[in-house]
């Protein structure tokens, strides 16, 4: 019996179609990149070094999920760090200032660089005994 029927036949349209489709599912995948790139950090730390704020811009590139963000995480001694803020933004980097003003109280501002936007989408206010304030700096004017 022969096995000449249906895509199963070795050479046949459909297999190298389904061929096609699969490569081309798999290299589109790969080229998808799920792990951001940092492409700039900061770090603060409080007064008594309980607390390090870290804040890092991360870029996701990849056929139609470039992304630009600004994480703002806080770490205490014994515990694991935890998110408190994050901005979306369109250029890779944002004006962005972190400092203790107490060992519990964290002063964060930011703004947008010249031809940018950035909004602030998630934003923790108290965590760990800690407070986390957020000022939004002006907008530089484009001259």
């Amino acid at each position: 019996m022969s096995r000449s029927h249906g895509w199963r036949t070795s050479g046949s349209p459909h297999s190298k179609t389904i061929a096609f489709i699969i490569v081309g599912a798999v290299t589109f995948g790969a080229s998808c990149g799920t792990n951001p790139v940092t492409t700039w950090s900061a770090e603060a730390r409080s007064s008594d070094s309980t607390w390090v704020a870290t804040a890092r811009n991360l870029q996701w590139s990849g056929p139609g999920n470039a992304y630009d963000g600004t994480s703002v995480e806080v770490k205490h001694a014994r515990l694991p760090s935890t998110e408190v803020l994050f901005f979306s933004h369109q250029g890779p980097r944002m004006r962005l200032t972190m400092q203790w003003d107490t060992p519990t109280h964290l002063q964060v501002a930011y703004g947008p660089l010249p031809g940018d936007s950035v909004s602030l989408d998630y934003e923790v206010v108290k965590t760990g005994g800690i407070t986390i304030s957020v000022q939004r700096l002006p907008s530089p004017s484009s001259r």
